[in-house]
């Protein structure tokens, strides 16, 4: 498939997003992810079907619980809730067509049996103030069960920081004695790990990663004991791969692929 630039399919999506559809995909489009960029916008807008939603990103998240389970038999994360942090950005209706961070429009579509395993709820989430929020989610969360955390790593740090500041305890364990498991993505998280590990003093508390985007979700950690990532193949992404040193002229099946 020819490599297509953003600044290709503006105007097309631009017209999407005013609500002219059957462009990109055969089921209305009324999402788009707003993803930070280099072109001729400030920012790019993705185009997110009701399909990408279940059939890649929801799909992945219960891929990525099933191969937590998986290498932890003895989990006790149902018990509890998981506690999400989203981005700040609201969710802005422009015309027949909604646009913001993917994290806000998946927890804006969520299904209901997610969104009562989840903390805080949909409408502290999309809260757009980062300070409002935070205050908002400590409140609402603080007294919670919660076993598990889902985040980008920065956003993270900076609002179980707060929850220390608030608390007065040492470390995160002590407030939350249930949690085990951190699932995260969108940066590297190796510049945050000695963070971590301070924030959660136990040998037996794990962290799992994952590789998504605006575009779609690629990766999932599998395995306790490595950070590798899985590629998963079956979220209706087409993979061709170009070789480090290549060209873009030198295009490499999935099958061909060498590592």
């Amino acid at each position: 498939m020819p490599t297509v630039t953003y600044e290709e399919i503006y105007e097309d999506i631009e017209r999407n997003r005013k609500g002219e559809q059957n462009i990109f995909w055969r089921t209305p489009i009324k999402w788009f992810a707003k993803s930070s960029g280099t072109t001729n916008a400030k920012s790019k807008f993705i185009p997110i079907s009701f399909e990408s939603l279940e059939d890649c990103h929801y799909k992945a998240g219960k891929d990525m619980l099933s191969l937590y389970f998986n290498n932890n038999v003895n989990s006790q994360l149902l018990v509890g809730k998981c506690l999400r942090l989203g981005g700040s950005r609201e969710i802005y209706e422009n015309n027949d067509s909604y646009y913001g961070d993917l994290s806000a429009i998946m927890i804006d579509n969520l299904p209901f049996w997610a969104e009562l395993s989840s903390t805080p709820s949909s409408k502290t989430s999309l809260i757009p103030e980062w300070e409002d929020k935070v205050k908002a989610i400590i409140k609402e969360s603080m007294n919670q069960k919660v076993t598990s955390f889902a985040g980008v790593p920065s956003w993270m740090l900076s609002l179980l920081q707060q929850v220390i500041d608030k608390t007065g305890k040492d470390n995160i364990l002590e407030i939350w004695q249930d949690a085990e498991v951190y699932f995260h993505g969108g940066v590297s998280f190796e510049p945050y790990r000695n963070l971590y590990n301070k924030l959660f003093p136990s040998k037996d508390f794990k962290y799992f990663e994952i590789f998504n985007a605006s575009e779609g979700f690629f990766a999932i950690q599998d395995q306790n004991s490595s950070t590798e990532l899985l590629l998963m193949l079956d979220y209706g992404i087409f993979y061709e791969f170009i070789p480090v040193n290549g060209s873009e002229c030198e295009i490499v099946s999935l099958a061909d692929v060498k590592t």
